[in-house]
Formats: C-alpha cells, sequence, structure tokens
C-alpha cells in the first residue's frame, strides 16, 4: 500500500497527463469510480442519492458521479455546497449532466438529506486545509444523522487534511471513502482515519486506454502494469 502526500499526487496527475491522459478523462474515470461503488452497493434504481458539491474539481467529480448514477436510474439531487461551479473542468462537469437531476442550493437541502437512501460527499479535496465553512456544518450534521444511508466520500473525507489528517472542525463521516491514485495520509492518521469507516484505492484514473464498459469501472482492485505513469512513483 503505497500512500502520497497531496503534492505527489499532482506530480503523478502531472505524468498522467503528460502521457497523453486528459484532465476530462481522469475527472470521468474518477466520477465512475464513485458510481460504480454505488452500484456495487446497491440497485440504485429509484433511490434517492444526494450529492454535495463543491465548486472544484472533486465537485466536478461529483456532477460525473450525478450523471452516471442518473442514468442508471437514481433519483439524484446534487447540492451546490459553494455555489456554481468555479474551475473549467468542473463547469464541463456540470454542463454534461443534463436533465432529470435535481440541483439545489445547501441551505434548501435539509429535507433531501433527511431523506436519502444514499449520500456522496463530493465538496473538498486533496487540497483542503484548514477548518470547514461554519454554513456547512448544519448540513453535514443532518448527513451523519441519516444512519439508513449509505454515505460516500470522493476521495477524501471534506474536512480532514490530506497531509496530516488534522480535523479542526466537522467532517463528513464516510462508510466507504473512494480514493484516486493512492492512499492519502488522512486514512492513516488520526484524528481524520476515524472519519473513514473503509477506504479503498483506486488507479483508474491514470489509467490511460480505451473506454471501458461502466460496469468495468467496479474493478477497483486493478491487477495490471501501469506504465510509466505509476513507474514514476518509484522516483518520488
Amino acid at each position: 500500500m503505497r500512500v502520497l502526500t497531496a503534492a505527489e499526487i499532482r506530480g503523478l496527475e502531472s505524468c498522467a497527463v503528460e502521457s497523453g491522459v486528459s484532465m476530462e478523462t481522469l475527472m470521468e474515470n474518477a466520477g465512475a469510480a464513485v458510481a460504480a461503488a454505488v452500484t456495487e452497493k446497491m440497485d440504485v434504481t429509484g433511490k434517492k442519492t444526494v450529492i454535495l458539491c463543491g465548486k472544484g474539481n472533486n465537485g466536478g467529480d461529483g456532477f460525473v458521479a450525478a450523471r452516471l448514477l442518473a442514468a442508471e436510474g437514481a433519483k439524484v439531487t446534487v447540492v451546490l455546497m459553494q455555489g456554481a461551479p468555479a474551475s473549467d473542468l468542473a463547469k464541463q462537469a456540470y454542463d454534461k449532466m443534463g436533465r432529470g437531476i435535481e440541483i439545489i442550493m445547501y441551505r434548501t437541502a435539509g429535507g433531501a438529506v433527511d431523506a436519502a437512501d444514499v449520500i456522496i460527499d463530493a465538496v473538498f479535496g486533496f487540497s483542503f486545509h484548514g477548518r470547514l465553512p461554519s454554513v456547512m456544518e448544519p448540513l453535514f450534521a443532518r448527513a451523519a444523522e441519516n444512519k439508513k444511508a449509505f454515505h460516500i466520500s470522493v476521495d477524501i473525507p471534506s474536512g480532514a487534511v490530506c497531509d496530516t489528517g488534522a480535523v479542526e472542525g466537522a467532517c463528513f463521516k464516510a462508510d466507504l471513502t473512494v480514493t484516486f491514485t493512492a492512499m492519502k495520509p488522512a486514512g492513516v492518521v488520526y484524528p481524520a482515519a476515524g472519519f473513514l469507516r473503509y477506504y479503498r484505492e483506486n488507479r483508474l484514473v491514470l489509467i490511460n486506454r480505451d473506454p471501458t464498459p461502466f460496469d468495468d469501472r467496479a474493478d477497483l482492485v486493478f491487477h495490471e502494469s501501469l506504465g510509466k505513469v505509476l513507474g514514476a512513483l518509484e522516483n518520488l
């Protein structure tokens, strides 16, 4: 098991792009991995699925998952936790969601969170530092109170600091965290590790290969050579 810091992850992403993998592909594969984690757990047809999305690329991963889960029959609600997407990649993913997905602001999302069968945290990623904004804390608390829902974090639970494992305020409590590229220090260092019930490593985001069927992406234990992209790990 490899544990990599935020800077090392950025370096690997750069290697992936240099090898021919677009950032759009990285985001698409990340969102697909999250969606696959849900469909492995349950038949999503008719399931109320709430995705809490930030304005950056972590939110973009959430938008991709929203589109794919809606296509599988889930009743998807996207909650904009910081307003409209800010990064170009996130904007593209947002625009691709299409019709049939409810989009609401966090201030009005309490009822949706209370009734959800699945809650996906796609607010902050490995670049987060400091304390979760206080305006988000009530919704995170309601998510934690919904005991029947399956809680998933995208890459790292929002509120946890990647490299130190620090949690200064509220943090999303995940049943499953789907991480990309490698385990982060927050997955093994407390208190952050206490917010991850189960951590699963997914390296598909770095693979430059022909598109695979959606169900194939559920195989997150990936046993094959990753070529020069993951070869860069040896030089970190």
